[in-house]
């Protein structure tokens, strides 16, 4: 853990805050398309799914993309503001008594909210750390980010015990949760322009030692030779 750098962390924390938002809201709808939007429970199914629909088109699509053209913390940060409009929408909306698809902004939203960030986030670990502890970190963020995904559903289970007319709050929650996470990833753009000579946002390049933050005298001392 001494060797990863802020960026690692940055990146750990942005996972944690955003996923703890983007499933929460993705679990939520499927009630809240019934009670909230006035839908049947067959039809609430059928559109509780757009998110992972669209996740399982676009996520190719944008990985491809990304590899193309890198920008991996601005597309980070694009994902969590969509997914923080999507929350904040759905919170100011009414109970309507009949089938409402204005629930569909919301959710196409956060369907491309999260292809942008499972595209960007996860292949942005492998530029911020040393080679030797790519493993590592990527089981220590999938560890923090499963850690928010015990507290995010237990404090949303709270608000609506709480909160049994209105979803409103479960909203708040959730869309502080992205904004959070939307600050996370504005530092780690910040620090990867001012002080990583934009490793982050440059397109990819092919060699091992241009996936590592390090200055560049630093970088012979944990880069393996590469014939």
């Amino acid at each position: 853990m001494k060797t990863f750098s802020l960026p690692f962390w940055l990146v750990a924390a942005s996972c944690v805050f955003v996923y703890m938002s983007i499933f929460p809201f993705i679990q939520l709808a499927n009630t809240a398309l019934v009670d909230q939007f006035g839908f049947k429970k067959e039809t609430a199914g059928i559109l509780y799914s757009v998110p992972y629909f669209m996740s399982m088109v676009l996520s190719p699509l944008l990985g491809f993309t990304i590899d193309k053209v890198g920008k991996r913390a601005l597309f980070i940060t694009l994902s969590s503001v969509l997914v923080a409009i999507s929350c904040f929408f759905d919170a100011a909306l009414p109970t309507y008594t009949s089938p409402n698809y204005i629930c569909l902004g919301p959710l196409i939203f956060v369907g491309f909210g999260y292809s942008i960030y499972a595209s960007a986030l996860w292949s942005s670990i492998p530029y911020i750390v040393q080679p030797r502890t790519i493993g590592s970190a990527f089981g220590l963020v999938t560890s923090l980010q499963g850690c928010g995904l015990c507290v995010s559903p237990l404090v949303s289970g709270v608000l609506q015990a709480k909160y049994k007319n209105t979803f409103a709050p479960v909203y708040l929650f959730l869309g502080a949760l992205a904004t959070i996470g939307f600050f996370f990833n504005i530092w780690l753009y910040l620090d990867d322009i001012r002080n990583r000579d934009g490793v982050l946002n440059n397109k990819p390049l092919m060699t091992t030692s241009a996936m590592v933050t390090s200055p560049t005298p630093q970088r012979k001392s944990f880069v393996p030779n590469e014939n």
